[in-house]
């Protein structure tokens, strides 16, 4: 099921290339994670945009905001009930879009996103318009 509409994606998108050009300090390269750099120590296969920096999401985007978090609320019923009798406390606490190039990854079993609740990834981009690409996550149990 898809989370975004098109527009939808577009709208993050466009969001995040402005943000990219207006705030610099929200771009960060994951040089050091993807184990490929550059001469000047950056990632040119991995490149990350926080769009939670000044709740850039949150402000520009409420719609789509909603509709995350809205999503996370629906999984997690189903499965954990981790938020069970939170919902008015909890929110998106980091929102970020990646760009993968061939050589980018995160190749560490051992990574975590402490601090969170629930971590929902939604692909931006088409599967049709790249090859490639594995995407992993681990339950509760590591498995």
């Amino acid at each position: 099921e898809d989370i975004l509409s098109p527009d939808d994606v577009e709208a993050v998108l466009a969001v995040s290339r402005e943000l990219q050009a207006s705030d610099p300090s929200s771009v960060f390269d994951r040089s050091s994670w993807s184990g490929h750099e550059d001469e000047e120590g950056r990632d040119p296969h991995w490149q990350v945009i926080f769009l939670q920096a000044n709740r850039v999401l949150q402000t520009r985007l409420p719609e789509i905001t909603r509709k995350v978090v809205d999503a996370a609320f629906e999984v997690d019923r189903a499965t954990w009930q981790v938020t069970e009798g939170l919902e008015d406390q909890v929110g998106i606490r980091c929102a970020e879009v990646h760009t993968q190039r061939l050589g980018g990854g995160l190749p560490d079993p051992e990574h975590r996103d402490h601090g969170s609740l629930i971590t929902l990834d939604i692909m931006l981009s088409h599967a049709s318009s790249f090859e490639g690409g594995e995407f992993t996550t681990f339950d509760n149990y590591g498995e």
